[in-house]
């Protein structure tokens, strides 16, 4: 399943589980393996969640999707911010600030460890 598709089934997810994710961002990424690298989230995507998690200033994305009824614009402050990794076994949904604590332990993160810190296991 590639990661485009893995977006689809992550999005009927969140929509059969909305009220619990209000003002939230997610990364999505996927592995065919055990365990991910950490490098396979990019510096550029942390900083942009911990800016919408903690900045000051918060972000204003500009949105491309071309979906009718979509708003051009969406501006995020101090919202959840969560990377979501997808498994053999399922996924994962681990706060931003968790993910970066974890990062600097190891060079990447298997299954077990990423369930027994994720704010959710699917």
């Amino acid at each position: 399943m590639k990661e485009n598709k893995f977006g689809v089934l992550f999005r009927h997810w969140v929509m059969a589980n909305a009220p619990s994710l209000i003002n939230s961002t997610f990364e999505l990424k996927q592995t065919a393996t055990n365990s991910i690298s950490f490098n396979c989230v990019e510096e550029h995507q942390v900083d942009y969640s911990m800016a919408i998690r903690w900045g000051n200033k918060g972000v204003l994305t500009r949105v491309e999707s071309g979906s009718v009824g979509c708003p051009d614009y969406i501006y995020l402050k101090n919202g959840s911010a969560f990377i979501v990794i997808k498994y053999l076994k399922g996924f994962v949904i681990i706060d931003i600030d968790t993910f970066n604590l974890e990062k600097g332990k190891s060079k990447s993160l298997s299954w077990p460890r990423a369930c027994e810190i994720a704010w959710k296991v699917v």
